[in-house]
């Protein structure tokens, strides 16, 4: 997985000072100024130890730098010829500092640079070339070949000392970029977030265990799969522009529907952002937190608030007891049907209907009787009318009807259909409750649906004049 390092990260060498042996007194006397140098009391890099070889054919040159690396507080591995630095070499795999030289038996440095930087170490090995060679070509050969400084024969100690401190510094700084690694590979690999890393083709190039668990499958299982692979079908097309918007952008963001291994959908919000490293490919680095259960809270929720929207519209249309249009709607209603009719030049007819002698169910049985009158006398009116007619309430035991496209004969057939079966069913509740019905037909529609009711009132009232519980049926024209 590709891993993000801190810019400045922290390095540990620790240093302590003293003094080495006091120079000889000379001939005249006189005791020369002491000089002082920086002492290694422990050679460290930032986590932990530091391992010290030193490579010469030269018991001479051997014994030189064990005196001065020991007395500078190094704990060194001494190697007579090639053969043997690269055993060292590869012993362990720690913080190393080598000291080479590059001519000797066996094995000469310059091989054993080149072997080092094949292996795949994960501390690093800095390598200083020890040598008598002068000309430059031979240098810049020696650090080609993988060395990382050089310094002549014979060394001076002070040169020595400060290529030392500068090799420390580069391995601490190493360790401590391996360390942030470390660190930053164990947060993406524990963290609950889901982040991958993919290539401008889609392809995954790594991606933490919490995200392949979120597809049902493992690590390596998805490592090299296309992400066009674990979308929802439906969201495929989409993809192609969300890699377009992130070559333009750098950036993307916004819900991507996945499947997972047992065809699962989950709705992921992700938040990615195109990486371009020198000297690599880019690649877009991905985080996501799974919303399914959050976005279908929220469909819910709008669901719910949709429904309650409708049934508060429906109840302010709708008459509370019967559950039929009430006055308003049906006025509403009609003035449509009525400028269809007009447009259209179509038949329309409008009944009213009272219910006869109901005041005396109340008086004597309840308004609770009374109301089951009422929710008997609208279950009839609805279901047998057409889905386009509409029947209301429009106050205490009147009600209304709409019958649009009904010319005289089908509205009088209607009519005296709903009257046969009210009647039936109030002798079947032993109700002395009795109809009468004014119904007007137009064959051309009035200029206002209040005169449409009016006279369809009108026309019922005559009914309840002439003794009630019938039927009259008038044909008019617009007035």
């Amino acid at each position: 997985m590709h891993s993000v390092l801190p810019l400045s990260p922290r390095f540990d060498v620790s240093m302590s000072t003293g003094s080495r042996k006091s120079e000889s007194v000379p001939a005249s006397g006189k005791a020369e100024p002491k000089r002082t140098a920086s002492r290694q009391t422990t050679a460290n890099c930032a986590t932990g130890p530091l391992r010290l070889i030193v490579a010469d054919d030269s018991a001479v040159i051997r014994e030189l730098l064990r005196r001065l690396l020991e007395g500078w507080g190094y704990e060194i591995h001494l190697a007579a010829d090639g053969a043997e630095a690269w055993e060292l070499l590869q012993s362990a795999d720690v913080p190393t500092i080598a000291i080479l030289d590059w001519i000797m038996p066996g094995i000469e440095g310059i091989e054993l640079c080149r072997r080092m930087r094949t292996l795949n170490r994960r501390h690093y090995t800095y390598i200083l070339l020890l040598t008598a060679k002068h000309e430059s070509q031979d240098l810049i050969e020696g650090l080609r070949s993988g060395a990382d400084d050089y310094i002549r024969k014979p060394p001076a100690p002070g040169e020595l000392e400060a290529r030392l401190l500068v090799a420390q510094r580069i391995v601490s700084f190493q360790e401590s970029l391996l360390a942030a690694q470390e660190r930053y590979r164990n947060l993406v690999e524990n963290s609950t977030a889901l982040i991958c890393t993919h290539d401008l083709e889609g392809n995954m190039v790594s991606i933490n265990p919490a995200a392949a668990r979120g597809l049902g499958r493992t690590v390596e299982e998805c490592v090299g799969k296309n992400i066009r692979e674990v979308l929802a079908p439906e969201t495929i097309p989409g993809f192609d522009l969300y890699l377009q918007e992130i070559r333009q952008n750098q950036v993307a963001s916004g819900n991507m529907v996945v499947l997972d291994s047992a065809g699962q959908r989950h709705i992921w919000a992700y938040s990615n952002r195109l990486i371009q490293d020198r000297g690599a490919a880019p690649y877009v680095l991905g985080h996501a937190q799974d919303v399914t259960e959050q976005v279908q809270m929220q469909k819910a929720l709008r669901d719910s608030r949709d429904a309650l929207l409708e049934a508060e519209m429906r109840l302010a249309r709708s008459d509370a007891l019967t559950g039929l249009a009430n006055r308003r709607a049906f006025y509403e209603k009609a003035e449509i049907e009525r400028k269809r009719a007009v447009r259209y030049a179509r038949p329309l007819s409008m009944a009213y209907v009272d219910l006869d002698n109901f005041k005396r169910v109340n008086d004597t049985s309840g308004h609770e009787a009374g109301d089951q009158i009422l929710v008997t006398v609208a279950g009839i009116l609805q279901n047998n009318l057409r889905a386009e007619d509409v029947a209301a309430r429009l106050g205490g035991d009147e009600f209304a009807l709409l019958l649009p496209e009904a010319g005289h004969a089908s509205a009088a057939f209607v009519m005296n259909k709903l009257h046969r079966l009210l009647t039936s069913a109030m002798q079947e509740k032993h109700s002395h409750v009795t109809f009468s019905m004014g119904v007007v037909t137009y064959d051309t529609a009035p200029e206002s649906t209040e005169m449409m009711v009016q006279k369809a009132d009108q026309v019922m009232y005559e009914v309840k004049r002439q003794g009630k519980n019938s039927i009259r049926h008038v044909r008019s024209k617009a007035e």
